[in-house]
């Protein structure tokens, strides 16, 4: 079955959209969009494998926007590859909390788990994407029982088979011209030291007690 993505548009009254890709069992309310400036673009579930044409098609019906791209996670992956496809784009792109590669290995370790007990590998997975105990808390309050009822295991499954067949190198990152990393030093579900060994120091921004889902003010940052 084809599934179509679901945009939600805001409509600041801006020249600018700034395009938000969530990652793996997110959706774009994984970072806070108060306060943005420009139009947004948000994806609510990605369907990786239908992602490139709607987004493309997307863009074509909003022409005349100067956009801005971000992913986070999976996200990441999805922007990188929409940018290297079509460099001219993009006014900048921002990928958040990516890695060089998941290996088969510990995708399928993440999908015995899920099968096992979805509720019970989800709680523990947001659990370490952060760093602060207070922020998960937060996160626990008004999202957690949300995204665990949200995504099916049929979803997470499907998302996670695409994650396996992905893989970011040094030159799709050096390809984008006006590329923004951002990683938490205790990102626990992609070690900094990979982003590390493939991004240019430059555009690279290393946040100190930050993991993998970054705070808000973070957001707001890669949102400028």
């Amino acid at each position: 079955m084809t599934y179509k993505t679901k945009f939600h548009f805001i409509d600041n009254k801006s020249l600018k959209t700034t395009i938000l890709i969530p990652g793996w069992a997110t959706d774009y309310r994984v970072l806070n969009t108060e306060g943005i400036k420009t139009n947004l673009l948000l994806i609510d579930h990605i369907y990786p494998n239908q992602i490139n044409k709607d987004l493309k098609e997307k863009i074509k019906e909003l022409q005349g926007q100067d956009f801005s791209l971000i992913g986070f996670s999976l996200g990441g992956f999805i922007a990188i590859d929409f940018a290297n496809k079509y460099p001219d784009k993009f006014r900048s792109v921002t990928v958040i909390g990516i890695r060089e590669k998941y290996s088969a290995l510990e995708i399928q370790t993440v999908k015995n788990f899920i099968n096992r007990s979805k509720k019970g590998f989800l709680t523990k997975f947001y659990q370490n994407c952060f760093y602060d105990k207070n922020k998960f808390n937060k996160f626990k309050d008004i999202l957690l029982d949300d995204y665990i009822n949200k995504f099916s295991l049929d979803y997470l499954i499907d998302t996670l088979d695409y994650l396996e067949r992905q893989q970011i190198t040094a030159k799709k990152l050096t390809t984008i011209k006006n590329i923004n990393i951002f990683h938490g030093q205790e990102d626990q579900i992609a070690p900094l030291k990979e982003i590390k060994s493939l991004a240019d120091p430059k555009t690279l921004t290393e946040l100190k007690n930050e993991g993998h889902i970054l705070s808000l003010e973070i957001g707001r940052l890669a949102f400028k």
